[in-house]
């Protein structure tokens, strides 16, 4: 008979001693936990921090070959431009965007936003990738995009990448040399090239210079009407978006509502090559990296 209850209370203390004891090797347990976790965390950040490390070096590589290649003066493919802005061809950005949609990254936020509620000059859409610890980015693109936001672990891109790889009209406009053609994936798969002789600036005046202008202007006319009619061809053709380069003048009237308007720094285009570099310029993305500044300012956005 326990009249004062010892053996009940010492049957308790030994439950509580054996919980006590369970719950120590539970602490022990998830302290051991705890440091692989930090170490894999170190791991993590290490790899990434390096491997961002890499891509920096491969754009400055790259920028320097550019650099290099444009010793004749003429614009380089990659252009440096104003509020941290640097312009990359369509094709070498198409390359980076795909190494971009093979990372397998945690925290991965992409934000898409039209011109009209972009972040950043509100001239053109634009693409926000996000990441703590590997890709911090702007990317402003001259075709429309709708808006948009996803995390998970990768970017998403598709949207940008469909717009750059869909059936696309290109229309390349210059005096004397054009050029309009079919793109899709980013390749040439159709098109025509407009040369005209255009005469040159005559230098004499008088009688003779004011006949120059008239024969001259009359020559640009010509090549404006010839263009103008090989894009009315164009135009039964299938195709899911136009880009324009050049200036649109008297082509709006023969261009579809919504046409994106693209800038390239080609001059005349005088085959399928020329062509091609033109599309690659006119498709190109501006890129900056973001500043913490700038993070400041996408909190709202990025949390």
């Amino acid at each position: 008979m326990d009249l004062f209850g010892v053996k009940r209370l010492k049957k308790e203390k030994k439950e509580l001693e054996e919980r006590i004891s369970e719950l120590e090797n539970e602490i022990k347990e998830l302290e051991s936990y705890k440091k692989r976790w930090e170490k894999e965390k170190k791991r993590y950040k290490k790899a990434v921090t390096e491997k961002q490390e890499a891509y920096e070096k491969i754009n400055k590589l790259e920028d320097r070959i550019s650099t290099l290649k444009d010793k004749s003066g003429k614009k380089s493919v990659e252009e440096n431009f104003s509020n941290g802005f640097r312009k990359v061809e369509g094709f070498k950005i198409r390359k980076y965007l795909e190494s971009l949609n093979k990372l397998e990254i945690k925290n991965a936020t992409t934000v898409y936003n039209p011109a009209e509620k972009a972040f950043f000059d509100k001239k053109m859409s634009e693409v926000v990738l996000y990441e703590p610890f590997m890709v911090k980015s702007v990317l402003k693109t001259p075709v429309p995009l709708e808006h948009g936001k996803f995390r998970s672990d990768s970017f998403f891109l598709d949207s940008l990448m469909d717009k750059m790889d869909c059936r696309t009209l290109y229309i390349h406009f210059s005096i004397g040399g054009s050029g309009v053609g079919v793109f899709e994936d980013m390749e040439l798969v159709e098109s025509e090239i407009i040369v005209s002789d255009i005469k040159s600036k005559h230098k004499k005046g008088g009688y003779s210079q004011k006949r120059f202008e008239r024969i001259r202007n009359e020559q640009i006319e010509n090549h404006v009407e010839d263009v103008k009619e090989v894009v009315k061809g164009f135009m039964g053709k299938s195709f899911q978006q136009v880009v324009f380069s050049g200036k649109v003048g008297s082509f709006e009237k023969v261009l579809p509502e919504g046409f994106v308007k693209t800038t390239t720094g080609k001059g005349k285009v005088r085959d399928e090559g020329d062509l091609v570099d033109s599309f690659g310029s006119g498709m190109g993305i501006y890129i900056k990296s973001i500043t913490e500044k700038d993070a400041k300012r996408l909190e709202n956005v990025l949390d």
